[in-house]
């Protein structure tokens, strides 16, 4: 274990916090100590509404620790998280919980900082859900601590969480590590499995050269493209995952407004190149503006259907004279 997790009570606060003591292995140089005070002071600055808060960080006997906002809720491997997010999930619901987490982490990494260590224990529940179908407020715990202690604490590759990316496994760390974490946390919410199995060499080998198992045996509710995307998101090669953590989750959402075809049974929205997958904001203007020319064109109709038709006038009623002139005119029999 990296750390030891406590419900506190902060006496300053006058509230229960949650505790987060770094174990004392190995021992840290000072220069180590001032950038994890550093570090952490930048996080504390960050401010985000899927992030927890970051209350206060320091050094206790020789231990580093850090404080945030206590939520009784707990992790998603809590009883609340086991029991509300129970795999496999439909798509477009499992969708729907990434895309806070994707945003908190973008933030995260727009700031010059990663999570390095997102994982089941520290995604938290704000709340209790009454209906899971929702978009529930998910938070993302912990970050920059974990990642400290593995980049810097010289943590050893094989307590590493199952959502870690291959390339940390040789201490190479880049945003496209959180991206990897949030697709193994979709691939499990999709299919109750991980997609990798075995013991930390193992799964170390299969995460570098083995593709994960299909999630369409294990939900058919995954489409073609889903999947597509979410193996890019678990490439191997950190450069051939997608450029962002959102242009992930974008491609994501677009498979659920998207037709699964595109003229070519075998091409679906997820083997487009990644400039061609519209934002959800933009799929949504396109709709409104289609449906605004189509009631346009519909009510012209009905205004057209009801007005009344061109009414020739009728030839006037001739005079008493004219009758008895056109008598005259008519020839006798």
């Amino acid at each position: 274990m990296i750390s030891q997790s406590y419900a506190a009570e902060d006496s300053h606060l006058g509230c229960i916090v949650t505790l987060k003591v770094m174990h004392p292995w190995p021992a840290l140089p000072n220069s180590a100590r001032y950038q994890f005070f550093h570090e952490m002071q930048d996080i504390s600055l960050i401010v985000h509404p899927q992030l927890t808060a970051l209350l206060d960080y320091g050094d206790f006997e020789g231990r580093l620790y850090v404080t945030r906002t206590y939520f009784a809720a707990g992790s998603l491997l809590g009883d609340t998280g086991r029991a509300y997010f129970q795999a496999p999930m439909l798509p477009q619901i499992a969708i729907k919980q990434l895309v806070p987490l994707a945003q908190a982490l973008h933030n995260l990494h727009t700031h010059g900082y990663i999570h390095g260590a997102l994982t089941f224990s520290n995604v938290l529940l704000n709340e209790e859900i009454s209906n899971p179908t929702e978009t529930t407020s998910l938070l993302v715990a912990d970050a920059g601590f974990t990642y400290f202690a593995q980049h810097v604490g010289g943590l050893q590759p094989l307590l590493l969480p199952a959502t870690a990316a291959p390339e940390q496994w040789h201490r190479h760390y880049s945003p496209a590590c959180d991206q990897y974490a949030l697709a193994i946390l979709l691939y499990f919410w999709l299919a109750g499995r991980l997609p990798f199995i075995g013991r930390p060499q193992e799964v170390l080998r299969q995460k570098q050269f083995e593709i994960p198992p299909s999630l369409r045996p294990l939900n058919p509710h995954v489409t073609r493209q889903q999947e597509t995307i979410l193996h890019r998101a678990l490439d191997p090669n950190p450069e051939r995952r997608y450029s962002t953590v959102l242009a992930f989750v974008q491609a994501l959402e677009g498979t659920l407004f998207l037709p699964n075809e595109f003229g070519n049974a075998e091409q679906g929205a997820a083997e487009m190149p990644e400039t061609t997958v519209l934002s959800l904001d933009l799929l949504k203007e396109i709709f409104a503006a289609s449906a605004s020319e189509k009631a346009k064109a519909q009510a012209a109709q009905q205004d057209k259907e009801q007005q009344p038709e061109e009414i020739v006038p009728a030839a006037p009623e001739p005079s008493q004279f004219e009758r008895l002139l056109a008598s005259l005119l008519i020839p006798s029999p």
